[in-house]
């Protein structure tokens, strides 16, 4: 594995950009190359800075980065008129949603990384504290890079599984959908 892919590791991959880097691999790449300072990652806090300090074999930054509680985004649906200006900057596809439409957040995808919150025209965004496992760096990541390449149009379409196996990840977001639609629709 090189240093880059090290660091890359390292990091919670939120892909929140509060570090001032694209993503966490610009900022995995900035910080190989001494661009960057260890103490940028909010969502790591000071755990992941003392990792990056021993991975990386310096120490530039002495003040202490304070733990964050995790968030999750949360959609106030009834507010929501469904504009896509969260869905454009989610950069994990966690916010479901069509133009005109109602959105909701799939949350064992949503990261916490608060992009979506200052897009959002009617405010109807919320952070509340993370009650269930925040969704794991390799997921966040690999859900990140089929992002990029679908953006980029480098995916391959797929066609949707006639059958959902019980339990599996596809069951939980049709479920997730279904509980959205029927909320919207004043079901419960």
């Amino acid at each position: 594995m090189n240093l880059i892919a090290a660091v890359d590791a390292l990091l919670p991959q939120t892909q929140c950009r509060r570090c001032g880097y694209d993503g966490c691999l610009p900022y995995a790449e900035a910080l190989v190359t001494h661009q960057a300072s260890t103490a940028l990652c909010p969502p790591g806090g000071e755990a992941t800075r003392q990792r990056l300090v021993q991975l990386l074999k310096r120490d530039d930054e002495a003040e202490l980065l304070t733990p964050e509680p995790s968030r999750i985004a949360e959609i106030r649906e009834s507010d929501c008129i469904g504009c896509r200006q969260c869905l454009d900057v989610c950069p994990v596809d966690a916010i479901i949603g069509a133009a005109g439409r109602m959105h909701t957040i799939y949350n064992a995808w949503c990261t916490g990384c608060e992009l979506c919150v200052p897009v959002c025209p009617t405010d109807c965004i919320t952070l509340p504290l993370r009650s269930d496992a925040a969704p794991s760096a390799d997921d966040n990541r690999a859900r990140h890079a089929r992002r990029a390449a679908r953006l980029d149009g480098r995916h391959e379409l797929r066609r949707a599984p006639a059958l959902v196996e019980v339990g599996s990840p596809a069951e939980d977001l049709r479920a997730a959908v279904l509980a959205a639609v029927t909320r919207k629709r004043g079901g419960a």
